[in-house]
C-alpha cells in the first residue's frame, strides 16, 4: 500500500513493505537562468527562498541525472540522495 502525504515543501511517500513502512521524501526544485535553486512552489522574486546550503547544492549536482523514472515526467532532472527523491526543472 502506498500513501502520499503533502507538506508545505514536498511530498512524502509511505510504502508499506513486509518489514515495515518505508518513507521516501520527494522535493521539487526550480533553477533559474542565473543558476539559483528554489523550491518549485515558492516565489522566485523573493531572495529568501533561494537554496543556500552549499553542501546540499554540491551533493545535488553530483547526483544529478536525466529523469528516467515513471513519476514527475514534467521535471527533466532527478537526484536521489540522503533517502530523498529530488526533482528539478529549469525556469523558462
Amino acid at each position: 500500500m502506498i500513501r502520499k502525504r503533502f507538506t508545505h515543501l514536498g511530498t512524502s511517500l509511505q510504502i508499506k513493505t513486509l518489514y515495515g513502512i518505508v518513507v521516501i521524501n520527494e522535493y521539487k526544485f526550480l533553477i533559474d537562468f542565473k543558476g539559483m535553486m528554489y523550491f518549485d512552489d515558492s516565489d522566485l522574486s523573493s531572495g529568501k527562498n533561494v537554496i543556500r546550503d552549499v553542501k546540499f547544492v554540491n551533493k545535488f549536482y553530483q547526483n544529478l541525472q536525466k529523469n528516467n523514472t515513471k513519476v514527475n515526467k514534467n521535471y527533466e532532472y532527478f537526484a536521489n540522495f540522503w533517502g530523498e527523491n529530488n526533482y528539478m526543472r529549469c525556469a523558462i
